[in-house]
Order: C-alpha cells, then sequence, then structure tokens
C-alpha cells in the first residue's frame, strides 16, 4: 500500500513554511520536491519544515532535503526544521542531520531566527 502525503505551504513576508504531512518515502518524494522545488523556483530560499505532522521519512525524504541544501545555501538562505516528532527526530539523529541543519522546538522560533542577526 502506497502512503499517501500533502504538503501545505504558507509564504510568510520573508519566509517559508512547508508542511508536509504523512510519510516521505520513494513513493511520495515526488510530491515533497514538487512543493520545494516550486518555493525555491519562486525565490525564496529561507524555507522552514515543520515536521510535526510528519509521521516518517525515509531516505528518499532525507535525500531531498540535503540535496536541496546546497542551493538553498548558494543563494543566502537557509532551511531550518522545526517540531520533530521524537521518531523522525531519532532518525534525524542517527543520520547526523542535526549537524547539518538548524532544529527548533517551535514554528515561531524557526521563524524568528531568519529574522534576527545571526
Amino acid at each position: 500500500m502506497k502512503q499517501e502525503l500533502t504538503v501545505e505551504t504558507r509564504n510568510g513576508d520573508r519566509v517559508a513554511v512547508l508542511l508536509p504531512v504523512g510519510f516521505i518515502n520513494a513513493h511520495t518524494v515526488e510530491t515533497f520536491d514538487q512543493a520545494l522545488r516550486q518555493v525555491l523556483d519562486s525565490g525564496r530560499f529561507e524555507v522552514v519544515l515543520n515536521a510535526r505532522s510528519l509521521a516518517y521519512v525515509a531516505s528518499a525524504g532525507l535525500g531531498a532535503l540535503v540535496g536541496s541544501i546546497e542551493e538553498i545555501r548558494d543563494n543566502g538562505g537557509d532551511l531550518r526544521i522545526c517540531e520533530l516528532s521524537d521518531s523522525v527526530a531519532a532518525i534525524f539523529d542517527m543520520v547526523g542531520l542535526p549537524h547539518l541543519f538548524k532544529i527548533f522546538p517551535t514554528e515561531e522560533e524557526a521563524v524568528a531566527s531568519f529574522l534576527s542577526p545571526p
């Protein structure tokens, strides 16, 4: 059975927020990629991934995140992650993603991190 994924995108003044709902795996990664691509193609490179409704992320999803970070940072932006569930946080920890991405407990903190000086 194919697991489903929807991705809501909210564009703030500066920061785009992606809210994936469901599973990011080999069957659904294209849906996630398309949502992220739309944000980047619109010239928005300050992106927050709110993972509160992300039930699971497989290697394909991790690859999509890692694969996008160079383009985002080359354009002066960043991809920040917030509200990870314990199970998804464990996956991120296992593959070392906290060293590559800034992770925040809330969406408000993740968005605010773009608005305050580094």
